[in-house]
């Protein structure tokens, strides 16, 4: 009760704490008699459930003169947060000194302190609390900013001590690490607190500032503590909220502590593994629309930057949630696009990125997949999977899609699936692409027959010529090239013993060096062009 009476005293915009604005219990029965009451135990509650359900349902439409009366969890929340922020900022807490050492004496003084101000213990607690889901509402935020305002800023101290306190004494399990005193906290910056609390707006506003984002302090740095959960200071808030923070931080630059958006200065100096570890917070509920504008510009940023870790973990996470927005579809295609159109050299964790992206977006009845989806180079999703080493990727196309003429795709450096998979030692895969191309058609077998003698990849012909199907065709191909060969010879030596225009003897002679360094029908529209 003295804790309520004490916030009720508290006015709006007020920069200082007057008692003789708190009102008393017997003034407050008289007033609302009708509304609430105290109970056995001293407690102030609702005289009966009918008053909080009329409350919450008044239709200020209909009744606009009870406006002023209507409630709701947002409106409470708004209340106690503006109330809690207000307390907090009092300049009379500024003034209060703290014990370094929480002896007998320390511990007088700071139970003095919880007794002459009733409602500090629940302002000190359960602010962040109220404030975090309305943390845009701009007099809500104004407040939380005068409370981590950077620079000599004792009102925070003197609030982080006390907390650090009041979390000790409610639960045995924290402990201080260094004796008795606060030396673990003293070095726990206002970043650190923003962190922990799961505050990513306040995160944002303090990096703008300039706040540097890696400074250790006895629990580690802010991402590693409040994200990783080292610190024996762990809050219980939302894990979407901490979503919102793991992606707030990472994305800064080191040298000038400011949110950065592209890809030069993107790049931070922690261990990479800490965002994906973080986004395994066992979370599958909706998140808030500010929360998805963070994973929009994350996907972009770790797109621009080829960090296949963090972004696989970002499109599994968001394979979990309860959300589909086209906005966050549309960065996932573009960061498709950006792996796909890379210089080919992609790393097996590029390649689950990719897939997961995919099968992310098909799950939204985004886009369609389609395994022939192919980067200028000319790399499809076959391409891509017969490199991967977990051949459970390319069996998924294959029992999933209709693969026919994706895997009858060369790149343009001319290399089919087959290839990948030989080169990397794939053998699950060399075994999966075989089967499928002993399935296909005429036209797609001769084809990769043809790019095999053309690149003389020595270990894929020594596969197909221990496939059926494989080894008819790469008989047919080489007897082809010989009977070609041999009849420009011929040809050539025949012209030697006659008169030849000078176009006819080169004609032949481009005929034969076409037959002598590629495989016949490869380059046959080429030769006929050429002869034309």
């Amino acid at each position: 009760m003295p804790a309520l009476l004490e916030a009720l005293g508290c006015i709006d915009n007020e920069t200082t704490f007057d008692r003789a604005c708190c009102t008393t219990a017997d003034q407050l029965q008289h007033w609302c008699s009708s509304l609430v009451r105290i109970s056995s135990e001293g407690f102030l509650e609702i005289a009966y459930f009918t008053v909080e359900e009329y409350l919450m349902s008044i239709d200020t439409m209909q009744e606009p003169q009870l406006a002023k009366f209507k409630t709701s969890k947002d409106l409470a929340d708004a209340n106690f947060a503006t109330t809690c922020l207000t307390y907090l900022n009092y300049p009379t807490f500024e003034t209060l000194p703290f014990p370094k050492v929480v002896d007998e004496d320390g511990e007088c003084l700071i139970r003095k302190y919880l007794d002459t101000y009733h409602f500090l213990t629940y302002a000190i607690i359960f602010w962040d609390e109220h404030a975090r889901a309305i943390l845009d509402k701009p007099s809500i935020f104004k407040r939380v900013q005068m409370l981590f305002r950077p620079g000599q800023n004792y009102a925070f101290e003197f609030w982080k001590r006390l907390r650090f306190y009041l979390i000790r004494e409610g639960d045995s399990q924290y402990e201080f690490r260094n004796g008795n005193g606060y030396e673990t906290i003293e070095d726990t910056t206002l970043l650190y607190w923003a962190a922990i609390l799961a505050l990513p707006l306040v995160c944002e506003w303090l990096l703008q500032n300039q706040l540097d984002v890696n400074k250790p302090s006895d629990f580690g740095s802010p991402l590693h503590c409040a994200l990783l959960q080292y610190t024996n200071v762990d809050m219980d808030y939302d894990n979407s909220d901490k979503l919102g923070v793991i992606l707030t931080i990472p994305w800064v630059n080191n040298e000038e502590s400011r949110i950065c958006d592209e890809s030069e200065n993107a790049r931070t100096s922690y261990d990479a593994t800490i965002v994906p570890e973080c986004l395994d917070i066992g979370y599958n509920g909706p998140i808030s629309e500010s929360t998805i504008q963070l994973l929009r510009r994350t996907i972009e940023i770790q797109a621009r930057l080829g960090s296949p870790d963090t972004l696989l973990a970002l499109v599994d996470y968001l394979g979990k949630v309860e959300t589909s927005p086209q906005e966050l579809a549309s960065a996932l295609v573009r960061a498709v696009d950006r792996y796909m159109d890379r210089d080919w050299g992609l790393n097996d964790p590029q390649v689950s990125a990719i897939l997961t992206i995919l099968d992310i977006l098909e799950a939204w009845e985004i886009l369609s997949v389609d395994p022939g989806y192919a980067n200028k180079e000319g790399q499809n999703l076959i391409h891509v999977a017969a490199w991967n080493k977990d051949s459970s990727v390319l069996q998924t196309f294959f029992e999933t899609y209709d693969c026919t003429s994706a895997l009858r795709k060369i790149t343009k450096s001319g290399c089919c699936a087959l290839t990948y998979a030989v080169r990397n030692l794939r053998d699950s895969n060399v075994e999966l692409l075989v089967k499928e191309y002993e399935a296909a058609d005429v036209r797609t077998i001769r084809l990769i027959v043809q790019n095999a003698l053309q690149q003389k990849e020595d270990r894929v012909l020594e596969i197909m010529r221990t496939s059926k199907v494989f080894s008819d065709y790469l008989r047919a191909e080489q007897s082809g090239q010989e009977s070609l060969i041999q009849g420009s010879i011929d040809c050539v030596g025949a012209m030697n013993g006659c008169q030849t225009t000078l176009t006819c003897r080169v004609t032949v002679e481009a005929l034969l060096n076409v037959a002598g360094n590629s495989q016949s029908g490869v380059n046959e529209d080429v030769v006929m062009e050429d002869a034309a």
